[in-house]
C-alpha cells in the first residue's frame, strides 16, 4: 500500500478507457488527479469520444454526462494514448514507454485498469507490474447479476501487486530448473519462502503449499549438486514418508533411486559413481562454471 510519504505527491492516474465511461468518472472524483493519462482505443470505434465529447452516455438506460475530459475532477492538462483495441503486443509498447517517462518524474502513480478491451486491460497491468513506483488498482461495485455493476457503488481496489512478483518467482524458477541451475533455482524459491511471512495474509494457500514443495525438492537437488548425497537421501526420505505430492512424479522418483544408488557407492570405485560426476561435469560446463565442470571430472 501507499505510504503517507507517497501520498503527498503529485498523483498521476492512467486509465484505460473503454465504453463505460461511469466507473472511470468514479474514479476522476475519488482521487482527484493531478495528471492524467487516457489509454484509448483508436480506429473507426475509438474510445477517444469517450474523453472528448462535451456529452456521452454513461449508462444502456440514456443518463448521459460530460466526456471524462470536461469533468470537474479531471485536471485542465490531461494527455491521451491512442492504441489498436486487440493488438496486445503494440498496446504494452506504447503503454510501456509513456509509463518510462512517467517514472522519470516525482509523482505518485496509479494505472486503473477498469475500462477499456480485455487486451488494453491485460497491457496495462503488465506494464505497470513491471515497475516497482506504479500502483495497480481497479473500480470494484456491487454486482447484483452477471451483466452489469450497480451504478454508482465502484470504489477504488488496490490490487497488492506482491502477487504478480510470486507469480515471477514461479517463471525464474522453473527457467533455472530447466537450465539445471539447482543453487540459482534454490536461491529465487527461498526469497519467495521468506516473503510469505511478509505477505502472508494476501498470498492464496496453493501459492504457498506450491513454493513450499518447491523448496523441499530443491533443497534436495542442492545437496546432490554439492555432492551431499546422504543428506539428499534423507531429506528425500521424510518427503516420501510425509507423501509428498510432488515425489509421486516419474522423473523425481528416478531421481530418487539414482541417489540411493550412488549412497549405496559411497566410498569405493563404481560404475554409478562415475556416471553420476559425469552428468554433473557436463551439466556444470553447460552453464559456464568451466572450473567446476574439470573439478568434478578430476573427483
Amino acid at each position: 500500500m501507499p505510504t503517507d510519504k507517497e501520498d503527498e505527491r503529485p498523483l498521476c492516474l492512467v486509465m484505460t478507457v473503454g465504453g463505460s465511461a461511469e466507473p472511470l468518472a468514479k474514479a476522476l472524483d475519488e482521487l482527484q488527479p493531478e495528471r492524467v493519462i487516457f489509454i484509448v482505443s483508436d480506429g473507426e470505434n475509438s474510445s477517444k469520444d469517450q474523453v472528448e465529447n462535451e456529452e456521452i452516455a454513461y449508462s444502456r438506460d440514456g443518463k448521459k454526462g460530460p466526456g471524462l475530459a470536461h469533468l470537474s475532477s479531471c485536471p485542465r492538462h490531461y494527455d491521451i494514448v491512442e492504441v489498436p483495441p486487440d493488438d496486445p503486443g503494440t498496446i504494452l509498447a506504447k503503454i510501456d514507454i509513456r509509463l518510462e517517462e512517467e517514472c522519470c518524474k516525482q509523482q505518485r502513480i496509479i494505472a486503473d485498469y477498469t475500462g477499456g478491451t480485455k487486451s488494453m486491460t491485460a497491457a496495462l497491468v503488465q506494464a505497470a507490474t513491471a515497475r516497482e513506483n506504479v500502483e495497480l488498482q481497479f473500480m470494484l461495485g456491487q454486482r447484483p447479476d452477471l451483466r452489469r455493476v450497480k451504478s454508482g457503488t465502484e470504489k477504488p481496489t488496490y490490487i497488492p501487486k506482491i502477487l504478480f512478483g510470486f507469480a515471477r518467482y514461479f517463471d525464474t524458477t522453473q527457467n533455472f530448473l530447466e537450465m539445471r541451475n539447482y543453487g540459482a533455482a534454490l536461491n529465487v524459491i527461498t526469497k519467495a519462502y521468506e516473503d510469505l511471512g511478509k505477505y502472508g495474509n494476501e498470498i492464496p494457500k496453493s501459492w504457498r503449499r506450491r513454493i513450499d514443495s518447491w523448496r523441499q525438492f530443491l533443497v534436495i537437488l542442492d545437496n546432490w549438486d554439492r555432492f551431499q548425497h546422504q543428506e539428499a537421501r534423507k531429506l528425500f526420505q521424510q518427503a516420501l514418508e510425509r507423501k509428498a505430492k510432488w515425489t509421486k512424479v516419474s522423473s523425481i522418483q528416478s531421481l530418487s533411486k539414482r541417489i540411493e544408488t550412488v549412497v549405496k557407492e559411497i566410498g569405493k570405485p563404481s560404475f554409478e559413481l562415475v556416471e553420476d560426476l559425469w552428468l554433473n561435469a557436463n551439466r556444470r560446463a553447460n552453464l559456464g562454471a568451466y572450473d567446476d565442470a574439470i573439478a568434478r571430472l578430476y573427483r
